[in-house]
């Protein structure tokens, strides 16, 4: 598996609409929003065999409370939705715990690298056991406020 920057918005709306696009908060263009407001963005994509599994949109925060990474309403996984969360089916779980543990070993070394003092991530996933199981076997904590 590897992680890079998606530049081709036809690639990043093709997964997007392809999953059934959960959140604007995703799509290409809230992250041309984001630029315009003076956050840096990125735009990653993880792939497996050059079949792309993920995608997240990175917005880059500093302010006077600290500074962090952002994932609004991501990453989002290669699992077709028809509603406003996505599911992680029992068969998809490791998949979707590798793809994560993928991202995160990715983004802390950059964090660290560029001053960044935590990542927050905010899945659209359905609120669960299984879910809150799956985020906690990989060290994520829910967040404070």
């Amino acid at each position: 598996m590897n992680i890079h920057n998606i530049t081709q918005k036809s690639e990043w709306d093709s997964f997007f609409e392809k999953i059934g696009s959960p959140s604007f908060h995703q799509s290409w263009e809230w992250g041309e929003f984001q630029k315009k407001i003076g956050y840096e963005i990125m735009r990653l994509g993880l792939y497996d065999n050059n079949k792309l599994e993920l995608i997240a949109l990175v917005v880059k925060i500093r302010s006077k409370r600290g500074s962090f990474l952002f994932i609004p309403h991501g990453p989002l996984f290669n699992i077709q939705t028809d509603r406003l969360s996505q599911w992680v089916s029992d068969y998809d779980a490791q998949h979707i715990k590798s793809n994560l543990c993928e991202l995160r070993n990715y983004l802390i070394p950059l964090a660290k690298q560029q001053g960044f003092w935590f990542i927050r991530m905010a899945p659209i996933l359905a609120r669960s056991h299984s879910h809150d199981t799956l985020c906690k076997s990989l060290g994520f904590r829910t967040a404070p406020t």
